[in-house]
């Protein structure tokens, strides 16, 4: 539900970074993600060209996008 929602976001207290394929059903989850936005100064959205296993045909790409994140927030 989305007042589920929202109380699971506002209690988590860690950095959170979501990866979804372009190709994806994003506005399925989009309040969520402005949820995520909201309250957490941590969450980040990354978007990677390519199918739902998108993270077995562009290992490099996901390589890439979870090491900037980690860079950004895990110093």
């Amino acid at each position: 539900t989305d007042e589920l929602a929202r109380s699971g976001v506002q209690a988590a207290k860690v950095s959170i970074f979501v990866i979804f394929s372009s190709n994806s059903d994003r506005p399925k989850y989009k309040k969520t993600f402005d949820y995520l936005k909201e309250y957490n100064p941590n969450y980040e959205l990354g978007l990677i060209e390519g199918p739902h296993d998108f993270h077995l045909t562009n290992a490099k790409e996901v390589v890439d996008i979870v090491k900037r994140y980690f860079d950004k927030y895990l110093k």
